[in-house]
């Protein structure tokens, strides 16, 4: 009987902490609130440990639902094909600067690779 009081009482301490107005304090002010309702520093701990991994899978899930949306076709994506510009738009948009650099010096290494090679095929045939 006590393990289901215990149960109660820590679910609804998740409830409070997980509460928008609560989340808005200081963790020093809800540890503070959590100790003059009774709660020993174990179970305190306890049900802060629970909320932040109730916190981050919701996170996770909330990411996840955001990366599904992504991954649908979209308008962006038909208009980014119309013109060279729209593409590189869409692409600095989606996938960040460091991926333009990236793709911007694996061009210019290809064309200083084909023009080096271009280089030594006259050179050889010159010989």
């Amino acid at each position: 009987m006590a393990a289901l009081r215990d149960l109660s009482l820590l679910q609804k301490c998740e409830d409070f902490l997980l509460h928008p107005t609560v989340r808005a304090l200081s963790l020093a002010q809800r540890v503070d609130f959590l100790e003059k309702k009774g709660l020993s520093p174990e179970e305190i701990t306890q049900c802060l440990k629970s909320v932040e991994r109730r916190n981050g899978l919701s996170q996770l899930a909330h990411r996840t639902a955001e990366g599904l949306v992504e991954m649908k076709p979209s308008g962006s994506e038909v208009a980014a094909s119309a013109s060279p510009f729209q593409l590189l738009q869409f692409v600095v948009k989606k996938y960040g600067l460091v991926t333009l650099l990236l793709a911007l010096l694996g061009y210019g290494y290809a064309q200083f690779r084909r023009r080096k090679t271009q280089q030594l095929l006259l050179q050889h045939e010159a010989d």
